[in-house]
């Protein structure tokens, strides 16, 4: 199995080793640095519009992120192309407790007690 990676952030190393890890079975390249033709697999984050010219063949693309607005610049001939995104991983929760803490945090005026 090929392994297509890229990642926007700072931290593609540790990815790519804790994918090694979890999968030494499978061929795991970067892109573009170690972008070897055709992977049957992407995972990607924030990638940029020319990486998606080497996914043909690709039997799915995973978005490592709860959204795929990223992937906006995906073409319409990789559309039979499943797209799997990260579901949850426990943030649902740590999302709303932070809307309802900045929603109080305005209603109350925490701000101007923490100035006064």
């Amino acid at each position: 199995m090929k392994l297509l990676f890229y990642t926007a952030a700072n931290n593609a190393a540790a990815w790519i080793d804790a994918l090694t890890q979890a999968m030494p079975e499978a061929s795991i390249h970067a892109w573009p640095d170690d972008a070897d033709g055709a992977p049957d697999y992407a995972l990607l984050w924030k990638p940029p519009g020319e990486l998606f010219a080497t996914l043909t063949g690709a039997r799915a693309i995973f978005n490592l992120g709860a959204g795929v607005d990223s992937l906006e610049s995906m073409p319409s001939t990789l559309g039979t192309v499943p797209l799997i995104r990260l579901e949850d991983a426990g943030m649902a929760e740590q999302m709303a407790e932070y809307v309802v803490h900045a929603v109080l945090r305005r209603y109350r005026e925490f701000d101007a007690y923490a100035e006064s």
